[in-house]
C-alpha cells in the first residue's frame, strides 16, 4: 500500500475541489422554467430526472458574443463559382444577411473533399471553383477583405481527411498527382460512407501540415476551423497499425493518438506563424455535440483536478459521441492542452430530444471548460426546422430563441454558430414561417445591436492605444464621428450615452469594420442633433481585446457633410472614341457599409463646365452597372458619376474623353492555330492602306473593359498579324483590333473565341487501322471508329459525335442512320458508322469534353460506295459532295 504524507494529502485536497459547476450571470430568482412546446403548462426536465431546466426570464445582453454561421456550397448555401459577378452577388447575399442579424463571423468552407476552394499549389482545385482564374480574381482574398470592412471574422473551414466516396481506391488514387498522398492507395481508407486519408500515416499528416501552412501564408484568415469529420465508420487500418503502432496501443488509443498528433502539430504551425509574422490566427474545432455519454450529476457534485473536469466524464446523454468509435477525437484534451483556441460542439438537439437534450449537453460543456481559456461557442441546428421529426426544432417556433436566451445566462457560453446559412437566409422571408418566426424572435429581442467578438483568451492580449484626432460634426442626418484609422485595429467599437460613459454593453451602438477613406474612419449616428451625448471609441485588436478609449461630446460638434463614398468606382469605356458615337460605360458598384445601397447618377458635358444629367437609363445586373452616352462632335467629352444614399453624397473625378475621326472598320479578323489554353496562336487581319497606322489586339470578357494582348504586330503588305500565347486556363473572351493614326481610329468586328484546356489526343482508328484519309465503306456495311479512353484529373469524360453531308449543317449521327452510335468500354470507346444508301459521303466530327476541357475536333470523312442509285439520288449526292468539297477547302486551308 502507498502511504501519502500529510503535506501531499493537503496539496491534493486543495487541488481536488468540489465546484458548483456552471456559472450563471443572474440571481436564481430571475430564472423561469423552459416551457414545453406541446403544453405550456408543463416544463422541460433534465433527461431521466424530474428537475426543471431553468432559463433567465429575459435575454441577458453582453458586450461580447460570437454570432456566426457556417457557409458551404456542399449543402447549397451558395452556388458553385461561375463568374466574378455571380460570386460577389452570392456573397453579398451572405453579408447582407449577417449584417441584418447583427452577426460578426462567417465560417466558410474552403476544403470539402481533399481539394481547394482557394489558390493552392498543393491541393487540386475543387470542382466548385473550377471556373476561377486566380490570376485575375481571387474569391477568397476578396471575401476576406470584404469581411474585414464589415467587422466580420473569416474562419477558413476545412475537412482534413475526407476525400470522397465514388470508385475503387485504385481509381480514386489515379486521379491525384504523385506529390499528393491520395495518389497512393496505401494512404486511403474506405469507410461506410466516405473514403478518407489515413490519419495514421505520417505522410498524410505532413501533407495536412503543409496545407495549413499554405493557407495561412497565402491568406489573412482569422481562424482555421475543422468540423466533426475525423476517422470514419467501417475503416480497416490494420496495415497502418502494424507499421506505426510501436507502443502497443489499443485500436482506440492508437487512433485517438493519430488525431491528437494532427491537432497538436497544426497548433504548433499556427503558433509559430503567429509569432514570426505578428499574426493572431486562431484554431477552432466543431465536433459532434456529445464528447462521451453519461448520466445526470448535480452541479454540486462536479469534481475538478487542476482545473480539469474529472467527474462526470460525459454528458447526461445516450447519443452519438466523438471520443470513441468511429471518430476518435479527444476534443477535451485539445482544449485542456490549449492546442485550440475555441470549440463549437454541435449541440444540434432540441430541449425535448430524448437521447440528448440541449440543456444537458450545453451545461456539461460549460462545466468542462469552466476553468479553461478556450472559448466555448454552441453549434445550433437551425437547419432542423425543415425536418419532420426533430422535436422542438420541428414544432416549436421559440426553439431558437429559448436556446439563445437559456445560453445567455451561462458565463462559459460565449456565442452561437448556426448551421446552416440556407435556413438563416430563408428566415428573412415572412412566408418562411418556422425559420422566420424562430430567427426574428432572436433578432427583435436578443441580437438587437452589434456586439464585440469574444477576446481570444489563449493568446497574450494586445491592447491598442486610443484613437487619435477624434472629432464630431453635426450633419443633416445626425452626428458624424471622424478619427484616424489604426493599422493594427480589427474593428472599432462606438459607444453613446447621455451621461458620462461606462463603456459597457448598454452603450454600444455600432461595431465598425476596416472602412476608411484617406486614412480616416467616419460614422454617422442617426439621432437628433438637438440632443446632447457623450460618444466613445475603442479600437479592437486582432485578439479581440478592447483598447484604450477616446471620448468626445456633442458640445464640440461643428457643422459637417455627409459621408464620403467608400471605394469610389472606376468607370470603364472604350478608349477609342469617334465623333457622335454612342458608347457604353460600365462600373462595378461600390458596397455601401452605411446608409443603404448606393444610387448613381451620371452627368455629362461637352465643354467641361456645364454638366447635365445623362438621359440614358442606368441598368443593374447583380452588382454591376451600365449606361450609354452620346459623345457629340467636339474634340473632347466630359462626365462624372454622382454617388449617394441616406448617409453619403460623393462623386468620382471628372473623366475626359478625346474624340477622334472614324477610319472605318478593320476587316478580316481571324485566328490561325489550335485555340487551346496555353497554346501559341496567330491573329490575322487586313491592314489599312493608310500611313503610320498602329494596331492593338485587345481582349475583353464583357465587351466593355478591354485590355491589350501581349505581342508585337507585324505588317506584311495588306496583311497584319500578332502572335501570342493564350492563358494557361480556360477563357471565353472577346477579341478585336483597334487601328489608330494621327487623324482617327478604326475598330474591327468583335470575335468571340473559347479556349478550352486541352485534353489528350484521341488517336482515332477505324477497324483497328490508322486514319490517313477518307474511309471507304460499301453500301449497307459498317465500320468502327475507335479510340482509347482518356483520363483527366479524375473528371468524367464525355464523347460527342455529329455528322454532316456537306460540312455545313451538322446533325447527330443517328439522323442519317439510327444504328450509328457509341459503344463505351472500360478502356476503349467506339463509334459505329453504317453505310446508308442515301449518301455519297458523310463527315463525322468527334471530340471529347470534360467541363472546361476539350480535345480538338476530329473530322472523319466516310465515303459510301453505292449500289444502284436513281438519277435524282445521284444528282442529290453530287450536289452535297460538291458543297462539301468547297467547305472542306475553307476548313482545312
Amino acid at each position: 500500500m502507498i502511504r501519502l504524507s500529510r503535506k501531499v494529502l493537503l496539496t491534493l485536497f486543495f487541488m481536488l475541489i468540489i465546484f458548483t459547476g456552471v456559472a450563471y450571470s443572474v440571481d436564481a430568482s430571475d430564472f423561469v422554467p423552459v416551457p414545453r412546446w406541446d403544453d405550456p403548462n408543463l416544463n422541460i426536465k433534465y433527461r431521466s430526472t424530474n428537475i426543471d431546466v431553468m432559463m433567465p426570464s429575459e435575454y441577458i445582453a453582453k458586450e461580447t458574443g460570437f454570432r456566426a454561421v457556417w457557409v458551404t456550397p456542399v449543402t447549397g448555401d451558395i452556388a458553385s463559382y461561375s463568374t466574378e459577378q455571380q460570386f460577389k452577388a452570392e456573397m453579398m447575399r451572405v453579408f447582407d444577411t449577417l449584417e441584418y442579424y447583427n452577426m460578426n463571423a462567417m465560417v466558410f468552407h474552403i476544403r470539402t473533399h481533399h481539394d481547394a476552394m482557394y489558390k493552392s499549389n498543393l491541393n487540386r482545385i475543387s470542382p466548385r471553383f473550377k471556373d476561377v482564374n486566380f490570376d485575375e480574381f481571387d474569391p477568397i482574398e476578396w471575401l476576406i477583405q470584404e469581411s474585414r470592412k464589415r467587422g466580420i471574422e473569416f474562419h477558413a473551414w476545412l475537412n482534413p481527411y475526407r476525400v470522397g466516396g465514388g470508385g475503387t481506391l485504385e481509381q480514386i488514387a489515379a486521379t491525384f498527382p504523385a506529390h499528393n498522398p491520395a495518389s497512393d492507395v496505401n494512404n486511403l481508407l474506405r469507410g461506410n460512407q466516405n473514403v478518407i486519408l489515413d490519419p495514421g500515416r505520417p505522410v498524410v499528416r505532413q501533407f495536412l501540415f503543409d496545407t495549413i501552412k499554405e493557407i495561412i501564408e497565402t491568406y489573412d484568415v482569422d481562424a482555421i476551423h475543422f468540423d466533426d469529420y475525423f476517422y470514419e465508420n467501417g475503416i480497416d487500418d490494420f496495415k497502418t497499425r502494424q507499421l506505426y503502432n510501436t507502443e502497443g496501443l489499443s485500436v482506440e488509443e492508437f487512433r485517438r493518438k493519430q488525431v491528437d498528433l494532427l491537432i497538436e502539430g497544426i497548433h504548433e504551425i499556427i503558433e509559430e506563424h503567429n509569432l514570426k509574422n505578428k499574426k493572431y490566427v486562431q484554431f477552432g474545432i466543431s465536433p459532434t455535440g456529445i464528447y462521451r455519454n453519461g448520466s445526470y450529476v448535480p452541479k454540486e457534485n462536479h469534481t475538478y483536478f487542476n482545473g480539469r473536469l474529472i467527474h462526470p466524464v460525459g454528458s447526461n446523454t445516450s447519443g452519438y459521441s466523438h471520443y470513441g468509435a468511429p471518430l476518435y477525437a479527444d476534443t477535451l484534451k485539445w482544449a485542456y492542452e490549449e492546442w485550440i483556441d475555441y470549440i463549437v460542439p454541435q449541440v444540434y438537439y432540441a430541449f425535448d430530444q430524448p437521447a440528448a437534450q440541449f440543456a444537458d449537453v450545453v451545461e456539461w460543456w460549460a462545466a468542462a471548460l469552466k476553468h479553461s481559456k478556450v472559448n466555448l461557442y454552441i453549434g445550433t441546428a437551425l437547419y432542423k426546422i425543415a425536418e419532420s421529426n426533430s422535436y422542438g426544432w420541428t414544432h416549436n417556433l421559440n426553439e431558437m430563441a429559448h436556446q439563445v436566451q437559456y445560453s445567455s445566462a451561462i458565463d462559459e457560453v460565449r456565442g452561437q454558430v448556426i448551421f446552416s446559412f440556407s435556413q438563416l437566409y430563408d428566415s428573412l422571408r415572412v412566408g418562411s414561417q418556422k425559420a422566420y418566426q424562430n430567427m426574428h424572435r432572436v433578432k427583435d429581442n436578443m441580437w438587437t445591436t452589434d456586439v464585440l467578438l469574444p477576446e481570444v483568451r489563449t493568446m497574450h492580449p494586445k491592447k491598442l492605444k486610443a484613437v487619435t484626432n477624434l472629432e464630431i460634426f453635426r450633419t443633416s442626418k445626425g452626428f458624424r464621428l471622424d478619427f484616424d484609422a489604426q493599422e493594427d485595429a480589427k474593428t472599432y467599437a462606438i459607444y453613446r450615452s447621455k451621461t458620462p460613459l461606462n463603456f459597457d454593453e448598454s452603450e454600444i451602438i455600432k461595431v465598425l469594420g476596416k472602412v476608411e477613406v484617406d486614412g480616416k474612419v467616419s460614422y454617422i449616428d442617426e439621432v437628433s442633433t438637438s440632443e446632447n451625448y457623450y460618444y466613445g471609441v475603442a479600437a479592437i485588436s486582432r485578439t479581440n481585446t478592447k483598447g484604450h478609449t477616446a471620448v468626445v461630446t456633442t458640445d464640440s460638434a461643428k457643422p459637417g457633410d455627409l459621408l464620403p463614398a467608400v471605394n469610389v468606382p472606376e468607370i470603364y469605356y472604350s478608349p477609342n472614341i469617334v465623333k457622335d458615337e454612342i458608347i457604353d460605360l460600365f462600373w462595378e458598384g461600390s458596397f455601401a457599409y452605411f446608409g443603404g445601397e448606393y444610387e448613381y447618377e451620371l452627368f455629362t458635358s461637352n465643354d467641361g463646365t456645364n454638366f447635365t444629367k445623362n438621359p440614358f437609363a442606368i441598368n443593374k445586373s447583380n452588382h454591376y452597372f451600365t449606361t450609354k452616352v452620346i459623345v457629340g462632335d467636339g474634340d473632347k467629352f466630359y462626365f462624372y458619376l454622382q454617388i449617394k444614399n441616406d448617409l453619403t453624397l460623393d462623386k468620382t473625378d471628372t473623366y475626359v474623353l478625346n474624340i477622334k475621326k472614324d477610319l472605318g472598320t478593320v476587316k478580316g479578323l481571324g485566328v490561325i492555330g489550335d485555340f487551346f489554353a496555353g497554346e501559341t496562336v496567330e491573329f490575322v487581319w487586313h491592314a489599312f492602306p493608310y500611313d503610320n497606322v498602329s494596331y492593338k489586339l485587345q481582349t475583353s470578357t464583357d465587351q466593355i473593359a478591354w485590355k491589350d494582348v501581349n505581342g508585337s504586330v507585324k505588317i506584311n503588305g495588306s496583311k497584319a498579324s500578332l502572335t501570342t500565347k493564350l492563358p494557361n486556363y480556360y477563357t471565353n473572351n472577346y477579341y478585336r483590333v483597334v487601328a489608330e493614326n494621327a487623324s482617327g481610329v478604326g475598330v474591327s468586328e468583335v470575335l468571340r473565341l473559347e479556349a478550352f484546356i486541352k485534353l489528350p489526343e484521341l488517336n482515332l482508328k477505324f477497324n483497328g487501322k490508322d486514319i490517313t484519309g477518307p474511309i471507304y465503306v460499301n453500301q449497307g456495311e459498317s465500320i468502327e471508329i475507335t479510340w482509347d479512353n482518356i483520363e483527366f484529373e479524375g473528371a468524367t469524360i464525355n464523347y460527342l459525335a455529329d455528322a454532316s453531308e456537306n460540312l455545313e449543317l451538322w446533325r447527330v449521327g443517328r439522323y442519317y442512320d439510327n444504328r450509328n452510335g457509341f459503344s463505351i468500354g472500360d478502356e476503349v470507346t467506339s463509334y459505329n458508322v453504317y453505310g446508308s444508301y442515301g449518301y455519297h459521303a458523310l463527315f463525322f466530327k468527334i471530340k471529347a469534353v470534360s467541363g472546361n476541357a476539350s480535345t480538338k475536333e476530329y473530322i472523319v470523312e466516310v465515303r459510301i460506295i453505292p449500289g444502284s442509285l436513281s438519277t435524282n439520288e445521284t444528282l442529290y449526292n453530287y450536289f452535297n459532295y460538291h458543297k462539301a468539297l468547297i467547305n472542306r477547302t475553307k476548313i482545312f486551308n
